[in-house]
């Protein structure tokens, strides 16, 4: 058992020399980058090429589709509305008018002239007392 622990310290030890190693050997061999003056953070992105023009246009892209739909979501909605009637299809036109109308669920405030939720529940609890010992059991 104690052949076992020593060869596990030694392995514990070289590994983490191996480790240090290794990071050394990448701190001096691997290009350094340098801060970026706008965020503060090492970014490695040049602020020209055709990387990054491409990856300018996408996220203007994006931006602009996202614009797009926020300003014409009531006429998407209404278009999906259409479409759904004219190609008859009943389950898609009630989907989106829930998704108009929403899933709101009213509970009443007023029950037989209570307002109070002890009183309604005092209410229900005569009205079910009532029910169940109209009839008689064995």
């Amino acid at each position: 058992m104690l052949q076992r622990t020593r060869y596990h310290t030694l392995i514990v030890v070289a590994t983490q020399m191996l480790v240090h190693i290794v990071f050394l050997a990448g701190k001096n061999m691997l290009p350094q980058l340098e801060k970026s003056p706008c965020s503060g953070i090492n970014s490695g992105w040049n602020v020209g090429g055709v990387v990054a023009d491409c990856m300018r246009r996408t996220r203007a892209a994006y931006h602009y589709a996202i614009r797009s739909i926020n300003k014409n979501q009531k006429a998407i909605v209404l278009e999906n509305m259409a479409k759904c009637i004219t190609e008859n299809r009943n389950r898609d036109f009630w989907h989106e008018i829930r998704k108009i109308k929403g899933s709101s669920k009213n509970v009443s405030s007023v029950v037989d002239g209570l307002t109070d939720s002890s009183d309604i529940a005092n209410l229900f609890a005569d009205i079910y007392d009532d029910l169940y010992t109209c009839v008689p059991y064995d």
